[in-house]
């Protein structure tokens, strides 16, 4: 695990300063020409709000430029910045403050110390510009509740968290919350936490227009580009709530750089939640590249201790040559879904026509591309690494496998990977899975399609190859080929073709059918049961999974269908009693030339 070498820890020792009258007061920093300024620097005002035992506030002229390093030691304070003068009761933009050229320190260094009292004690800092440090633009230790909000930090730079550091003494008691109109960015590191650097903390990114864009770290063998998590064991754990929508194009880890987990990076003990409290905009990972021999473009996760939800949210076009969406090691574990029954209070689903709960536009690296969507290593026994995929669209990717297995041979730790209810369609990829050593692989309720030029086999295993009630449909390549599954199971599927390389032949009985599922219309990528087709009322009940992959009822008993397994389509989609499209002009199969696979 990483914790903060002791030389960053240095910045923060308590300083000795002059006694003044205990008062709470509002201190302003500047040098108008009338004489209202209380304060000519920043670091005199913070001195003197220390003196005082109730809450105070330090205002902060944007007429000049300032400079740190400068050192917080006590809370219960506001630190205010963009104010046009001193005498301004409102602030107006932001005021900058700037490194000291050689002088290895954060511009802005906060430490309250050890917590002795209930709760820790909050400081708020707002309207700053903090740019050109050597040495971490802001530092937060001891016992806090910190909230940040109209900053830009940016062109700062240090070994960890070159943007923002956090070495806490646990979640609880160690707070750190992003409010509206944060922006890191491009910041650099050079070993973890380009943007972001966190130890044993609570993290939250939850404000509009707040992101963590364009940072960096420059070690071959460097940790999260824009954000870096690591917790020691339970005691020192760190918690991330990502909630921001980012800012325009961009989500709130977007085009961020580094060897592994380009855009977020979780080791040891550390659980994060992404979801969007904006049904318009889900909370979204892009651009994020991955070294051109790394891992992780946009996710890495290491460790049994590691965790990661994102709900309804979008990762897409990251770069890595293994796990551009995801990477994960060691037991870590994954889950990607849309909206559950209990949830954040503040999370909501997507608003129909958002393209929500979607991992596309992937792209390899490197002329790799092995495991675009997840790239993983296993785990200890008992503790599998996995990753659980649920209502997806996985779609437009880039590369040679969509799932892989980064070990290869009988003594690989165990891995499990599970889709269910999700739509794997128009991937430019050799294999959807390319397990060469133990891995699971379960498909329940798929619907995996083209288009797709690769004549390779879907499933390339030597692991375990579960479908259920789900659709192959990617005619001219083998369903399963290339190596030799450890078990294959199968129970009410539609495939394209049989494999035809025994002893990988799926079994006659289970329900398994071969031949065209009729899409209501591939072309324009509907894939619902056009009328007549045989995924209809093929399988058994899931209360569990009350919605399709496209937000509709799951469970729609069709009207004149024997049930063979039960009401449910077999597919990721289910068919409505509204669907009114003229299935009989426009189903696949029948015009070849306009609508045929």
């Amino acid at each position: 695990m990483h914790k903060l070498p002791a030389a960053s820890l240095a910045c923060c020792a308590v300083l000795s300063v002059a006694t003044l009258p205990a008062a709470a007061a509002v201190y302003s920093v500047g040098n108008d020409a009338d004489g209202s300024c209380t304060h000519a620097g920043i670091q005199a005002a913070l001195d003197a709000a220390a003196s005082t035992p109730e809450a105070d506030e330090i205002r902060i002229s944007k007429a000049v430029e300032h400079s740190g390093p400068l050192r917080v030691y006590r809370g219960d304070l506001v630190i205010a910045g963009g104010y046009a003068g001193c005498s301004a009761t409102m602030p107006s933009g932001r005021s900058v403050i700037r490194g000291t050229t050689g002088e290895p320190l954060p511009i802005l260094a906060i430490d309250t110390g050890p917590c002795n009292t209930a709760s820790p004690p909050p400081v708020r800092v707002e309207g700053l510009e903090l740019t050109l440090g050597s040495h971490q633009g802001v530092y937060v230790g001891g016992c806090i509740d910190l909230e940040l909000a109209h900053l830009r930090i940016h062109g700062n730079s240090a070994a960890y968290g070159a943007g923002l550091a956090i070495s806490g003494s646990g979640a609880a008691t160690t707070r750190v919350a992003l409010g509206h109109d944060v922006r890191i960015e491009d910041n650099t590191a050079t070993q973890a936490g380009g943007g972001v650097y966190a130890y044993a903390a609570s993290l939250r990114i939850d404000g509009i227009d707040t992101l963590v864009r364009g940072n960096r770290v420059t070690a071959a063998e460097g940790f999260g580009g824009g954000i870096a998590l690591f917790g020691s064991d339970a005691a020192l754990s760190t918690t991330a709530s990502l909630v921001s929508s980012g800012d325009g194009d961009d989500g709130v880890i977007s085009r961020n750089a580094a060897a592994h987990g380009a855009g977020l990076h979780g080791s040891g003990h550390v659980f994060i939640e992404a979801y969007t409290g904006d049904g318009t905009r889900p909370v979204r990972f892009d651009h994020n590249a991955a070294a051109p021999n790394g891992r992780g473009g946009a996710i890495s996760l290491f460790g049994a201790d590691a965790r990661m939800l994102v709900v309804e949210g979008v990762i897409d076009a990251n770069s890595a040559a293994a796990g551009a969406a995801v990477a994960l090691d060691g037991g870590a574990r994954f889950l990607m879904q849309s909206l559950p029954p209990a949830h954040p209070a503040d999370a909501v689903a997507c608003v129909p026509a958002t393209s929500c709960n979607r991992i596309g536009a992937n792209i390899a690296a490197n002329g790799g591309g092995r495991g675009l969507v997840v790239a993983a290593s296993g785990g200890a026994p008992g503790a599998p690494t996995s990753a659980r995929l649920a209502s997806l669209h996985i779609d437009g990717n880039v590369g040679d496998s969509l799932f892989s297995e980064t070990c290869s041979g009988s003594s690989c730790p165990p891995l499990e990977f599970e889709v269910v209810n999700s739509l794997i369609a128009g991937n430019a990829t050799r294999n959807v899975l390319d397990a060469p050593g133990v891995a699971s692989f379960e498909c329940d309720l798929c619907t995996l399609t083209g288009p797709s030029a690769s004549t390779q086999p879907v499933f390339r295993t030597a692991g375990g190859l579960s479908l259920s009630r789900s659709v192959v449909w990617e005619p001219g390549r083998p369903v399963v080929g290339g190596l030799v599954p450890a078990y294959l199971n199968a129970i009410a599927v539609q495939l394209h073709e049989r494999s035809a390389f025994a002893p990988d032949d799926f079994p006659v009985e289970s329900d398994i059918q071969v031949g065209d599922p009729r899409f209501a219309s591939s072309v324009t990528g509907d894939y619902r049961p056009a009328a007549g087709s045989p995924l209809l009322d093929r399988a058994w009940d899931s209360v569990t999974i009350p919605l399709d992959a496209g937000g509709r009822p799951r469970v729609v008993d069709q009207a004149g269908i024997p049930d063979v397994g039960g009401p449910v389509d077999v597919g990721a989609f289910e068919r409505g009693p509204d669907d009114v499209l003229d299935d009989t002009l426009y189903v696949d199969g029948f015009d070849a030339a306009a609508d045929r696979d």
